[in-house]
């Protein structure tokens, strides 16, 4: 599942609670049965499934939809079709819309009101994803920094927030504020394996790495059987000249975890190591 299909359950469980049903589709199970009414939910989760299927078709149903009188739910749908069709700007400016409409609460049931802070948030992290795709890091960045402060009392997310904007910061060059957010992280849940490995990462990116060996024992404590501690072993090593430990690293990740997905990065690593060598080599020969 990517990373924006986790958000289609995670929005569509507090929304399929939330959302009020419109007053003429409340009527007795009969009548509703008679007519072949879908309810407001329905709606949304027909929707949602159709983004799986087919992302095109399924932006066609939910404007049809917003045609129709459909709300945030509609509007929410659609945001995610366009980001599932590869239209990622205009995606993210409609879930930063609507995260500014639940910020407003119109139209709301009493329970969305309740946890509009969350609601919001959760649409924020939305935005935050599509901006990254579209190379918007500094728009992501003002959605995930939003988000958090909305999120505060929901832990879990809370918890993703912050792993997510670390790694953002990572990639915008921030590795002293990245390892802010993951430190952070750490504050919440002392235990948290990608906390003390993503904080590694950017001590490594930093050129702290004393620190990152540290970060990356710590997380090999929580949990030892994780290829990317070995890999990320290796780039340490690569990265102070150590290229017997280097290459000794990568190989043993090869034969401990001999998954395609693993092994492919590994070799890379293992060709880029070669190159360094072949390089040093050139330089040593007299002419």
């Amino acid at each position: 599942m990517t990373k924006m299909g986790r958000f289609f359950l995670t929005f569509f469980m507090m929304f399929f609670v939330a959302l009020p049903l419109k007053a003429e589709i409340q009527t007795t199970s009969a009548e509703s049965a008679a007519e072949k009414v879908q309810t407001e939910p329905e709606k949304y989760l027909a929707c949602l499934k159709q983004i799986e299927q087919d992302p095109k078709a399924a932006l066609d149903q939910a404007r049809e939809w917003l045609i129709a009188g459909g709300g945030v739910a509609a509007r929410h749908c659609e945001a995610n079709a366009l980001y599932m069709s590869g239209t990622v700007k205009p995606a993210a400016e409609k879930f930063e819309q609507i995260a500014n409409d639940l910020d407003i609460g119109e139209g709301l049931s009493d329970f969305a009101l309740a946890q509009k802070s969350r609601l919001k948030a959760e649409v924020l992290f939305q935005a935050a994803i599509a901006w990254q795709d579209a190379e918007q890091l500094d728009k992501a960045y003002s959605n995930l920094s939003t988000a958090l402060v909305d999120a505060k009392e929901y832990q879990g997310l809370y918890q993703d927030l912050l792993l997510e904007r670390g790694q953002l910061q990572m990639s915008r060059g921030e590795y002293k504020a990245a390892r802010e957010d993951f430190s952070l992280m750490l504050d919440e849940n002392a235990e948290n394996f990608e906390a003390f490995f993503l904080r590694a990462v950017a001590f490594r990116l930093d050129r702290k790495y004393t620190e990152a060996r540290l970060d990356l024992k710590a997380a090999e404590a929580i949990d030892s059987n994780r290829p990317e501690i070995m890999l990320e072993q290796g780039l340490i090593y690569f990265e102070q000249d150590q290229h017997v430990q280097a290459r000794q690293s990568w190989q043993q990740v090869k034969e401990k975890y001999p998954e395609p997905e693993i092994t492919t990065i590994a070799d890379d690593y293992l060709k880029l190591l070669d190159v360094a060598e072949n390089q040093a080599k050139d330089v040593a020969i007299p002419e």
